[in-house]
This record gives C-alpha cells, sequence and structure tokens, in this order.
C-alpha cells in the first residue's frame, strides 16, 4: 500500500489539475494536505492495524520525512493532545492529508463527460453477458448495452453480479469501518492533522 501511495497521489494531482483548469477556483481543489499523525504507545509488535514501530520502519524505508515527538512535543504542537499520558509518542507526517470526496466524485463525473462518457444514473445492473467479440450489459429497466469491454465495479456486491452472470462466487469478508469527522474552528483547521491511535487509553483517561 505504501508503494501504491505516491503513483495515487500522482494520478489525484493529474485529475486535480484537469478539474480546476484555469479557473484555480478553491471549492474545486480535491486534495487537502494537513498532515498525519500516528500516535500511542510505542511498540514493534504488528497488530491488525500495524503499529507506531512499523509506521517508521516504512517511512524510513521509502525515504519519507516524518517528525518524532514525544508527549510534550505531541502537546506543544497540537494543543488537542494536552494530558497525553508520558508514554506516548507520535509520528507525525506533513505531506498527508485527505481527499474531498464530494468533490472528487463530481471530479471523475464531469471529466469522464467530457472525454465522451455517458452515464445510466439509477439503471440498476441485473445482468452480464460475454463473448469473445462484445460484452452486453442487462438493466433491470430492460436497456441492453453492448460493446467490446466491460468493466465491472460493483464492490461490496460483486457476488450479487458475478455470480448469476458467470457462476463465479467470491470469497469475500465484509468489514464495517467506522471514520469519523469533526467540525473545527476554521481558524485551526490548517493546523490540525488526521490522526491514529495505536494504542487505548490507560484506564480513566
Amino acid at each position: 500500500m505504501a508503494d501504491l501511495a505516491q503513483p495515487g497521489i500522482d494520478l489525484w494531482n493529474a485529475l486535480e489539475a484537469e478539474y480546476m483548469g484555469a479557473e484555480q477556483r478553491e471549492e474545486k481543489r480535491l486534495l487537502s494536505r494537513n498532515g498525519l499523525l500516528f500516535y500511542g504507545a510505542w511498540s514493534d509488535e504488528e497488530t491488525i492495524e500495524g503499529s507506531l514501530g512499523g509506521a517508521a520502519e516504512v517511512m524510513e524505508q521509502r525515504g519519507i520525512t516524518f517528525e518524532r515527538l514525544d508527549s510534550h512535543g505531541l502537546a506543544a504542537r497540537f494543543p488537542v493532545f494536552q494530558d497525553m499520558p508520558a508514554q506516548f509518542e507520535g509520528l507525525f507526517e506533513a505531506g498527508s492529508g485527505f481527499v474531498y470526496a464530494d468533490r472528487a466524485c463530481r471530479a471523475f463525473r464531469e471529466c469522464a463527460e467530457q472525454h465522451g462518457a455517458v452515464f445510466r444514473t439509477g439503471a440498476r445492473v441485473s445482468r452480464v453477458q460475454a463473448s469473445a467479440e462484445s460484452v452486453s450489459i442487462l438493466t433491470e429497466g430492460g436497456e441492453t448495452l453492448t460493446g467490446r469491454r466491460a468493466i465491472l465495479c460493483p464492490g461490496a456486491w460483486a457476488n450479487d453480479l458475478l455470480e448469476p452472470s458467470f457462476g463465479i462466487r467470491l470469497n469475500v469478508e465484509l468489514w464495517h469501518m467506522v471514520w469519523a469527522h469533526y467540525r473545527v474552528d476554521p481558524a485551526w483547521e490548517k493546523d490540525y492533522p488526521q490522526w491514529f491511535c495505536f494504542s487505548s487509553l490507560p484506564e480513566g483517561q
């Protein structure tokens, strides 16, 4: 995943440049680089979500610049982290950030339409038929779309489409992930990174 990150960022930058064009309007910006902070008790033992030691090793191997902060450095740099347990440390990587998902969806669609794509919004696919020469997409509304190739992106619903169409069933385990977003004072917005804690807070804190 770390090896894919930089090519991914390059592609996001290219999409943002195409979407913004000459307008350079802030509301069309797709990326925000507010940094990423990993923090918690230092450990080299990997968990299902990784570890501070593992994160540091990955960044060092790939020449990614980051800062290592002790609990006092965390509190001084980011006031929200006052009263951290003394054993907590942090790794801050300033080049990270996030994608504005709503803007990205608009950018994908608008740029695709500019290149000739046609969208069938709300057209639920019921079946796919393929031969050596062509692929046909059948919708529940009775429409048939035919082309030389088709890219299927049903995500978590892959088996609902693949099994009746091709007799293929993927061994997929779905995980429910929780990602929280918080509104912050606009005056602080640029100074607060995304963060991920690798440790549970001690009881009572």
